[in-house]
């Protein structure tokens, strides 16, 4: 492979020797140069497909004023409410009834999360799962705007985060369902309408590597402790010496941003997951933040499962919503 000379050779050399020579004695350049080199791939390009990969996976819902929605998860987290064994009569304190009066208030202003692509991060995707998960245990129907605001907040996880908010997105459609079923409601058009698809499965893993890559400044953990990044002496060494935060960003957009390049030119499922797979930790790029990556193909298996499991529970409510004389046809 074509290595170029880096540009900070003597900001690196020097901090090399201020450290000591010991760690080089056993290393040699061939070895060290890939760490302390910019990617093979020209910066314009990398930069072209990254902007690219934003445009395609750019917000559809409006952006909102999400101050209101910020409101109820402070308020929530006041409540002493547990969600996971909280029932449909159950008594909700204080806390927790303010939280779903804000909730409401923010659906009914219009929803929105605020003008950037990714979810404003005072918006905590299991805290919002909480919020959903206490509005649908006390909705009286579909009409019901508990309901209904559950529901716009699930579909802002999926819109705006990567593929945690979208877990739980669906997992408060689940739950819609779920009701739905037991109380013998009709079925609400948007648990249809706006249900989980596999096209939106490659966008979502986009969206939360393009989210997770913004917060990479240099003050971040990651940045500020690339130690933290290391596995074995090599990479140890390299973080003490050599770590560049541009240069590993730039890394990082370069090789995840050409895998989901790939993904996308990829016509079925498995193709996809092949193009999204991460190679092993040795063999990956010269770069502590792609090797310490997540496997994107797990993200995509996950998601996928995910929607395959709604699209059976959707299918499994309409069926029994169906007139005797229409299920016995079918």
């Amino acid at each position: 492979m074509r290595v170029r000379r880096p540009r900070n050779m003597t900001r690196w050399v020097t901090r090399v020797f201020g450290v000591g020579l010991v760690g080089l004695a056993a290393v040699s350049w061939a070895t060290l140069s890939p760490w302390c080199s910019e990617p093979e791939e020209e910066r314009a390009q990398i930069e072209e497909r990254w902007a690219q990969l934003q445009e395609r996976v750019a917000p559809r819902l409006p952006a909102g004023e999400p101050q209101t929605l910020i409101e109820a998860v402070e308020s929530l987290n006041e409540s002493s409410v547990k969600v996971a064994t909280l029932e449909t009569d159950s008594t909700l304190d204080e806390p927790a009834q303010r939280a779903l009066e804000q909730l409401v208030a923010w659906h009914r202003q219009g929803g929105g999360v605020g003008a950037g692509a990714c979810l404003d991060r005072r918006l905590k995707g299991f805290t919002l799962l909480g919020l959903g998960k206490i509005a649908l245990k006390t909705a009286e129907g579909p009409e019901d705007p508990r309901f209904q605001a559950s529901l716009e907040v699930a579909r802002y996880l999926r819109d705006r985060s990567g593929t945690i908010g979208s877990l739980v997105g669906t997992a408060l459609f689940r739950l819609a369902l779920e009701r739905v079923e037991a109380e013998g409601w009709e079925l609400a058009r948007v648990l249809l309408d706006e249900r989980p698809r596999t096209e939106e499965m490659l966008p979502t893993i986009t969206k939360g590597l393009i989210c997770w890559e913004s917060t990479l400044d240099p003050s971040s953990e990651y940045m500020a402790n690339p130690e933290w990044l290391a596995r074995d002496d090599l990479e140890r060494l390299i973080a003490a010496v050599a770590f560049d935060p541009e240069r590993e960003r730039l890394y990082l957009r370069a090789e995840l941003g050409r895998r989901l390049a790939d993904g996308f030119a990829s016509r079925t499922p498995a193709q996809r997951s092949q193009a999204l797979t991460t190679p092993p930790r040795e063999d990956d790029a010269p770069s502590l933040l792609v090797r310490e990556s997540a496997d994107l193909s797990v993200d995509f298996k996950l998601l996928r499962t995910d929607v395959l499991r709604y699209d059976e529970q959707l299918l499994r409510v309409m069926e029994r919503s169906l007139p005797d004389a229409q299920r016995d046809r079918r």
